[in-house]
């Protein structure tokens, strides 16, 4: 990952020639006082996961029992479900500060005039620089930015909004008298009665039949009319299109939303060559919980291809110790890593350094000339002051 750094520290120390640098380790049950000084730290890699899920939701048409008899439609939704898919997992590096390796530079005592020494810290108090000039480097500042987009449905079943209430008309009859003369008047009544849901679905079933025989007429010319290409082209489409409303109230709606979620997830040392789990993933409930039986489990696992074991053997075998220890720094260990499912791996590797896998190593006591690789904190340059 492409990271520029903030410069928070640049301090010149002034010292004597023949004094050689000392650091030391700080530990949380350390017993003694240290000397004031200056307080780096050494990163360690963490992983950000992206996961990508599709939500597909069915939703039933209130006509879906009536589109047999009246449309002859059988392979319709018969009842409101909901289902997940995983689309896509990215996988980034990131850097952070590993909290159980700080150190300190202790002040030198004495002071000598042209003797200068310059440390440069990135924003995770990590050495960037130590004893470069880099008067004209940029300043710059990482950023990042997050755009969201409320989640809306669109106006399911607009048409099944219709009217849903028919005019009836009765006629009663009244007895009447005149005089000696008895006779029956007739009267008629109007009221609003509600429709079946059966009679909205013949109904729409209708409206169906009269779109699609008017793109028949419109396709064939049966009306002969000169339409001009435009306007036969929104007719056709505006036909098509509120027959394909009235039809959603027999098929149902089919709707597709993808959510996004994100993981970090940050190894140890003896997760080398293992599975560490990241999450669980249901298709009927989507994203859960890493202990969910029901669940299949997605891990990544890390498989070294450098093991740091090799490089300390080489250390201890062929390099005589030193009592004066310079700076402390990680040699990262290359690893290989993929995502696995239910201990199946996926057949895509991917290759990451990781510095908690590596050792911590130490530069000579001397003062040196040094920069540190910005994405790994491995050192990238090195060269003795005189």
């Amino acid at each position: 990952m492409k990271r520029n750094f903030i410069f928070l520290l640049i301090i010149t120390l002034m010292a004597v020639s023949c004094q050689q640098l000392s650091v030391i380790h700080l530990e949380q049950n350390q017993e003694d006082k240290q000397k004031n000084g200056i307080i780096y730290n050494l990163p360690k890699t963490a992983f950000l996961i992206n996961v990508d899920v599709e939500k597909n939701i069915s939703i039933k048409g209130p006509y879906a029992e009536h589109a047999d008899k009246y449309l002859g439609l059988r392979n319709v939704i018969s009842s409101n479900t909901e289902s997940y898919v995983i689309k896509n997992i990215e996988i980034e590096t990131v850097l952070i500060p590993d909290t159980s390796q700080y150190y300190l530079i202790p002040m030198p005592s004495k002071f000598k005039k042209n003797d200068d020494f310059t440390y440069i810290l990135n924003d995770n108090l990590g050495f960037e620089t130590v004893g470069l000039n880099l008067e004209n480097r940029d300043n710059k500042q990482a950023s990042f930015e997050i755009n969201t987009k409320p989640q809306s449905y669109p106006n399911l079943f607009k048409l099944y909004a219709d009217n849903s209430q028919v005019e009836r008309i009765d006629t009663v009859y009244e007895l009447v008298q005149m005089d000696s003369i008895v006779m029956s008047k007739p009267i008629i009544k109007r009221s609003l009665v509600t429709k079946t849901l059966e009679q909205r679905a013949e109904e729409a079933a209708d409206y169906i039949l009269k779109f699609r025989m008017k793109r028949f007429e419109l396709l064939s010319a049966y009306q002969e009319v000169p339409y001009s290409k435009e306007a036969f082209e929104y007719l056709t489409r505006e036909l098509e299109d509120t027959e394909n409303k009235y039809l959603e109230l027999f098929t149902g709606i089919n709707l597709t939303e993808i959510n996004s979620h994100q993981f970090i997830l940050v190894p140890e040392k003896n997760d080398r060559n293992s599975n560490v789990r990241i999450f669980g993933f249901s298709t009927s409930e989507g994203i859960t919980d890493i202990d969910d039986v029901d669940s299949e489990i997605y891990s990544i696992e890390f498989e070294s291809l450098s093991s740091s074991d090799y490089l300390d053997t080489l250390i201890v075998n062929n390099i005589k110790a030193s009592k004066n220890r310079g700076l402390a720094y990680r040699v990262p260990e290359l690893c290989r890593a993929h995502i696995s499912v239910d201990g199946e791996a996926i057949p895509q590797f991917h290759n990451f350094q990781i510095l908690q896998f590596g050792n911590i190593h130490h530069l000579p006591a001397n003062k040196v000339q040094i920069m540190f690789n910005e994405n790994s904190g491995s050192l990238n340059y090195i060269r003795l002051k005189k």
